[in-house]
């Protein structure tokens, strides 16, 4: 009986410490837990486009894509909150400031970090050779930088590709081509399909600053209002990868 009560006052205690660091945060509940990964991942290969993640579980994912501005109030909120973040990065962005240091932090954190091309141009005007040197030339950028292996995911700049797109992700060893349904911004989230959050939803968002927002908005602010979302909602925030 003791072990048991123990056992009880811990995961109250738990729960009463992060709801108290989502209050420090400036939000009133915390999102519920995320959900134990499936056993089995749907089988992704060859450069598939994927949009949504199909599951049953109430979880959503955040993809935050370029890397030019580098917050460490971010690094403190995700750390703080246990926010796991999938980051799609462009190396012409990602170097800036603190560079690949920053996103390693994050993969410290939970974070992971996926491919978004070396320099952001819009990939259909490219021809085929373009685009691998494009694609490819981000997988050994991030692996040099990172440490790990080369990443699985790649997100065509702007969401844009076509039929050479997919065969240089697939030449250049990725598994899935990774779209969104919403985009997230620090003053209001934007829905491709009226409704709100579903299950597997990939919600986009970028790292951008109070100058590059226009409403003087900050990183956690976006964050903070994904959450709040979520939380009324009743959907948890997973990992991308435990699901893809």
């Amino acid at each position: 009986m003791r072990a048991a009560a123990d056992t009880l006052a811990a995961h109250a205690a738990r729960i009463e410490q992060r709801v108290a660091a989502y209050h420090r945060w400036g939000l009133e509940e915390p999102p519920p837990p995320r959900p134990a990964p499936p056993p089995v991942k749907p089988r992704v290969r060859g450069a598939k486009v994927v949009a949504s993640i199909p599951t049953d579980d109430r979880v959503v994912f955040l993809t935050v894509d370029d890397g030019a501005m580098k917050s460490s109030a971010l690094l403190r909120m995700v750390d703080d909150l246990d926010i796991p973040v999938t980051s799609f990065l462009a190396d012409d962005e990602a170097v800036l400031g603190r560079g690949y240091e920053y996103f390693r932090r994050l993969e410290i954190l939970g974070g992971t970090t996926q491919n978004h091309t070396l320099t952001h141009p819009y990939l259909p005007a490219l021809s085929l050779r373009e685009q691998r040197r494009e694609i490819c030339g981000q997988q050994d950028r991030i692996q040099e930088e990172t440490g790990g292996p080369q990443p699985r995911l790649f997100r065509p700049p702007y969401g844009e590709y076509d039929r050479n797109t997919r065969r240089a992700a697939r030449d250049c060893g990725l598994d899935a081509l990774v779209l969104w349904g919403m985009e997230a911004w620090a003053d209001r989230i934007d829905f491709q399909e009226p409704g709100g959050l579903y299950p597997g939803a990939i919600i986009l968002t970028h790292y951008r600053g109070p100058a590059s927002w226009g409403d003087g908005g900050t990183m956690v602010d976006v964050l903070r209002r994904v959450l709040a979302r979520a939380a009324e909602e009743g959907y948890a925030i997973g990992r991308l990868e435990d699901y893809l």
